[in-house]
């Protein structure tokens, strides 16, 4: 049962627990009781719900019931479910996503090996948004998930040198796949650390579950019988005198730098060095492109300067803050940010179970968003551009470039008629999301 529906003129906590009575004299055994139904604009299970944020349900519920209470919804870690049911929130915790990710999550909590489990990110990408069209749920960290009669682990049938270019998602994937099956693996990495695109992914507010999954891909690496070299960048004549049996290169994408006359100004800065903190921006920040990439920064910009959670909620406690300024304090920070794209359509290439709730979460941090703009010129005072027909001016101390990116492809197309055997991954092959990029490393490590 839904605690608490979260859609207007409709049940909340306060009628629910009646409802749940009724449920027990009826003879129900059990309560399983979840969060908002399908249709509430409260994100549900989107990977910024915080864990466990409607586990108050079962408690409200379960103070008012004698028969077993099931908390659900967001419940990832160990020590966090064992905490409702010491506190008496629930009885027992509903886990499904976690499940999907890692079947052998309840074994491994129980053997108190919680760094081995692949926690869910709650991306969605491969549980949730193929309902939409009707294909088969699968998972973006757990790729095996619904294939597990078509992709089966196996040890290799004859051991080859396969080498590897690039450590993101796809890179890693490929290596520790193809290295667990056998296959003697080394991998080249020209940054000091794996990880790739999803080294930023992490960094916007409520997209932490990002940095897990790489703090994990990071310890499978270490165990894995990988020869790993970070910050070596090779060249194709070096790949050539290894003489690899199977070559891989997941190299990965490089930012798009759009014609524009003045994108060279010195304010005019990458979203990557926005949200790895190499960059300090001015107040006033306007970020060219709006696809996943720019709504992310936005998001991170927008959120900066912001007052958090335990200093909310001692001011609200107190009576510190009317409810006014509390929505002013935790919803604005120090950046005046405004999104321009060129297409229709803010967010697109988001999972559809994500776009609407960032794009929601942008709207109420104040951020300006235009779509179907032409750019003219960037000056140092800001943007000149047209807006659906109307020119316009967009003061800005500091422009984000975050037009997209383009295959890093270059060492493929010089060594693909050397190699029988040499495929192409990831963000080098073309643009795409995490759920691709993982899913792909794999295959290939089990095809190799």
């Amino acid at each position: 049962m839904a605690g608490d529906d979260f859609v207007g003129g409709s049940n909340n906590i306060l009628e629910t627990v009646k409802i749940a009575r009724l449920y027990q004299d009826a003879g129900v055994h059990l309560l399983s009781v979840t969060g908002g139904w399908h249709e509430t604009r409260v994100p549900q299970i989107t990977m910024n719900v915080p864990e466990g944020a409607f586990a108050y349900l079962a408690r409200e519920i379960k103070k008012a019931v004698d028969i077993p209470v099931a908390a659900s919804n967001r419940i990832r870690h160990k020590a966090f479910a064992e905490q409702l049911l010491k506190e008496g929130w629930c009885d027992l915790v509903n886990l499904g996503r976690p499940l999907i990710a890692d079947p052998h999550l309840p074994a491994k909590w129980s053997w108190n090996r919680e760094n081995e489990v692949l926690l869910c990110t709650g991306c969605n990408q491969g549980c949730f948004d193929p309902l939409f069209t009707g294909e088969p749920s699968t998972c973006t960290v757990n790729p095996y998930a619904g294939r597990e009669s078509e992709w089966m682990f196996t040890s290799a049938g004859k051991k080859k040198k396969v080498l590897i270019i690039g450590a993101g998602p796809a890179g890693m994937n490929a290596a520790i796949t193809a290295a667990e099956r056998g296959h003697d693996v080394v991998l080249f990495e020209k940054e000091d650390e794996p990880g790739g695109m999803l080294r930023y992914a992490g960094l916007p507010p409520g997209r932490e579950d990002w940095m897990e999954y790489l703090d994990y891909m990071k310890r499978q690496l270490e165990k894995a019988p990988v020869d790993i070299n970070f910050s070596a960048k090779i060249s194709s004549k070096e790949v050539l005198s290894i003489k690899p049996d199977a070559l891989v290169v997941a190299t990965g994408g490089e930012p798009v730098i759009p014609e524009i006359p003045g994108v060279h100004l010195d304010h005019v800065v990458s979203a990557i060095d926005v949200l790895a903190g190499r960059i300090k921006p001015g107040k006033r920040v306007v970020i060219i492109g709006g696809g996943g990439t720019g709504v992310e920064a936005a998001l991170a910009l927008a959120a900066r300067g912001t007052v958090d959670s335990k200093q909310f909620f001692f001011l609200w406690m107190w009576g510190a803050v009317t409810e006014d300024i509390a929505k002013r304090i935790t919803l604005r920070g120090t950046h005046e940010v405004t999104i321009l794209k060129r297409s229709p359509g803010m967010g697109r290439g988001l999972s559809r179970s994500t776009r609407w709730v960032m794009i929601h979460e942008l709207r109420k941090r104040g951020v300006h968003m235009y779509d179907g703009v032409t750019f003219h010129s960037i000056s140092e005072e800001g943007i000149t551009c047209t807006v659906r027909g109307e020119e316009k001016f967009f003061p800005a101390d500091t422009v984000v470039i975050a037009a997209g990116l383009r295959p890093r492809r270059e060492i493929y197309d010089e060594l693909k008629e050397q190699f029988k055997e040499i495929y192409l991954i990831g963000d080098a092959a073309s643009p795409r999301r995490a759920l691709q990029a993982i899913n792909e490393g794999v295959e290939i490590g089990l095809k190799i």
